[in-house]
């Protein structure tokens, strides 16, 4: 479950992952914020995906607001945590006590100092940029894929009192070629022009008793 939070008035993002022993802290955010580090031994921590890192120090209590309440941990381990800035683990999730969670639907709800405490996931914060080994990985389980290039060509037009300021945002590359060409690219005003010869269709009909077709477009 991802959420948003905050640690010093710096909004961040905060995982809440049963499947972690321990607390977790961005090595980039630690340094961001200058948060005080203790010196320890190194510490090896196992990925998701079985592979093995190493971290040293640990931050000691850590407040993190949250949307109902203010999470006071006793350490959190830095380390790099890719698109994440704090990961709450067993360590944290074992101190509440009885709790309801509804994974699905990303709700947890659970007692904190009397008060009662509901945290609500966003689904946006899950949403992450695919890297290369991972999309190749599910286009040989997938078996197919969709490739989509978007490029933008916006032109902004705001009318100042009298006069018409045209704003264009066009590549650098493509403003000679629509320059050379501005009868192409300009928009289109009426009806088309006149031209010297005018198409028609015609069609010419049989005795075939089952329908009629036309079979010659001149």
């Amino acid at each position: 479950m991802k959420l948003r939070g905050r640690i010093d008035n710096k909004e961040v993002v905060v995982l809440i992952d049963p499947g972690a022993t321990h607390n977790f802290i961005s090595l980039s955010l630690v340094k961001l914020l200058d948060i005080p580090t203790d010196s320890t031994g190194c510490f090896r921590v196992a990925l998701g995906n079985g592979e093995m890192v190493k971290g040293t120090g640990v931050c000691r209590k850590l407040s993190v607001h949250l949307a109902d309440c203010v999470v006071v941990c006793d350490d959190f381990l830095p380390l790099e945590l890719g698109s994440t800035d704090v990961i709450l683990g067993i360590q944290w999730l074992e101190t509440l006590g009885p709790m309801v969670t509804n994974w699905r639907t990303q709700v947890m709800k659970f007692e904190m100092g009397g008060s009662k405490v509901t945290l609500v996931g966003d689904p946006s914060l899950v949403r992450s940029k695919i890297t290369l080994k991972a999309m190749i990985k599910c286009l040989r389980k997938e078996g197919h894929g969709f490739l989509i290039e978007s490029n933008k060509v916006e032109v902004v037009e705001r009318q100042l009192g009298a006069v018409n300021e045209r704003m264009e945002q066009i590549p650098v590359g493509l403003q000679p070629v629509i320059k050379h060409y501005q009868g192409v690219f300009a928009e289109p005003k009426g009806l088309p022009l006149s031209r010297g010869h005018e198409h028609h269709i015609t069609l010419k009909m049989d005795s075939n008793p089952v329908g009629v077709r036309p079979y010659r477009y001149p």
